[in-house]
């Protein structure tokens, strides 16, 4: 640190902000509660940043704004009845997001458990009326797996050989809930299975490839894989009731995209990016990625010396279907779209969590590591290597964007890729991602400062390289390899009810 308590920049001695600056502006985004989209927060938090570039010297700050639907739950309670249709008692459960609001007295019907895999409880039994009980399990994610399709591997201490963990945002078997609403049952309890006990507050699904976000016409709930353990078993015997009750608004809305610019000579545009809105108040999502982009940008504000144009942006809505992401691109197709070199998303500054024996989560002293995706192109990938070991961000994996996760990176910048845009794409997968329990202590301070640096460094790096030479691909046979592996994906998603 230097006397001015910012971090040198080994390039050019120019700075990015101190570690305890950019925690700072985590803080302030985490007291603002969950910024989902539409609602208040979400929109105190878009003032927040875009207040942040103007004070950096960016040029042509604006709030992008995207109509919506604003989902937001006010009553919500699941009860159980073990002994029949009275008697209950509420267990802790949490409302699965967007599904349809009860009356107020709420819904009520007998439980039937259903195991994807027997074919008895599918035809024969009548779900009409009925809560449909279902294990909702996450897929493993083991670092073995992905190092077979690595592009590079920073860690020194030989950390990530052995690790797995579960997949979190991805839900095996979810389609049991569009077939309960299909066949007109009256409710849905899903099991988070896999998930640590205690983890039912869990903010999923979110509409990830969903038409309509809010096309889930049955009341849901998730329950931890203790209680859930008691419904199963009483759900069958087929004796035991449920009464759900959920209710709140769903009103017209808007979110907005954050932006800012600073001008270039090229002709050509970089893009750094991360999602400011969150599920809860939710410190490493994305609360941390915000932090590091806008650590990148307040350097570039200062040092002046991209000869690209560079936009800052914040996306809205990555808890609505990545909606701020997918307006972009809508409305920049042409012109602008075919002029960015790269875009760089960041999120995810997170400390790795492990189960305990008895269940419940344990956060490490150490960060979780980082898939780093990137195009089949040596530049692109040789800055990026480079920029990660220079700034000793250990425990990172580049990982191709189009690839062993699928068709484009697991992240909110990942629509970029699929049309045509160069993408750098940085993320962490903690367990405790989508759930209350991201609080400020889960946060790797210490990589804040190399993450932006990193950020910084790669688009340093690839300034002025031309258009063709970043879009270029270099890996053909990777390139077609990832391919086939794709579809292969997409079979064993159909499979697993995803």
């Amino acid at each position: 640190m230097n006397s001015n308590g910012r971090a040198d920049d080994k390039q050019g001695g120019l700075f990015v902000p101190s570690q305890d600056e950019m925690f700072q502006v985590i803080k302030d985004l985490y007291a603002l509660g969950p910024r989902r989209a539409g609602t208040e927060a979400d929109h105190r938090g878009e003032d927040y940043l875009a207040d942040a570039l103007r004070a950096a010297g960016f040029e042509n700050v604006r709030k992008d704004p995207i109509p919506m639907r604003v989902w937001q739950a006010e009553d919500y309670r699941l009860s159980i009845s073990y002994k029949g249709e009275a008697d209950f008692s509420e267990v802790p459960a949490f409302y699965i997001p967007f599904t349809q609001f009860t009356p107020a007295q709420g819904v009520e019907g007998r439980l039937l458990f259903v195991d994807p895999f027997d074919p008895g409880a599918r035809v024969f039994k009548k779900w009409k009326g009925r809560v449909i009980v279902a294990d909702i399990r996450f897929p493993e994610l083991a670092t073995d797996d992905l190092s077979k399709f690595s592009m590079g591997l920073h860690d020194p201490g030989d950390t990530m050989k052995g690790q797995s963990r579960r997949a979190v945002w991805v839900r095996m078997h979810w389609a049991l809930y569009r077939e309960a609403a299909r066949r007109g049952a009256a409710g849905f309890i899903g099991i988070l299975a896999d998930h640590y006990a205690g983890g039912h507050k869990h903010y999923a699904p979110y509409g990830f490839k969903e038409k309509d976000i809010h096309d889930k016409p049955v009341p849901g709930f998730w329950v931890d894989r203790v209680t859930g353990a008691k419904i199963r078993e009483a759900a069958k015997k087929e004796s035991a009731h449920a009464r759900l009750l959920l209710t709140g608004t769903l009103e017209p809305g808007v979110t907005h995209n954050v932006i800012g610019e600073l001008p270039g000579e090229s002709g050509d545009t970089f893009i750094i990016a991360s999602h400011h809105d969150a599920p809860f108040s939710s410190a490493v999502e994305d609360a941390s990625g915000c932090a590091v982009v806008l650590g990148a940008a307040r350097h570039f504000a200062a040092a002046r010396e991209l000869k690209h144009k560079l936009i800052v942006m914040f996306t809205a809505g990555h808890f609505y279907g990545s909606i701020g992401t997918r307006t972009f691109i809508e409305r920049n197709q042409g012109a602008l779209l075919d002029k960015v070199a790269l875009e760089f998303h960041m999120e995810h500054i997170a400390l790795e969590a492990v189960e305990k024996p008895d269940g419940t989560l344990e956060t490490l002293d150490r960060p979780d590591f980082i898939g780093a995706f990137v195009p089949f192109n040596r530049a692109v990938k040789r800055a990026v290597f480079d920029a990660v070991e220079d700034n000793r961000l250990d425990r990172t994996m580049l990982l191709p964007a189009h690839g062993p996760m699928g068709e484009f990176p697991p992240t909110d910048g990942g629509d970029f890729h699929l049309h045509g845009v160069p993408v750098v794409n940085f993320i962490s997968p903690p367990l405790y991602l989508l759930n209350e329990e991201d609080t400020l202590d889960k946060v790797a301070v210490q990589r804040l400062v190399p993450a932006a640096r990193t950020m910084v460094q790669v688009l340093r790096t690839l300034d002025g390289e031309p258009m063709d030479r970043l879009r270029r691909v270099d890996y053909p046979v990777r390139e077609a390899l990832m391919s086939a592996m794709t579809r292969i994906t997409k079979l064993r998603a159909l499979f697993m009810g995803i």
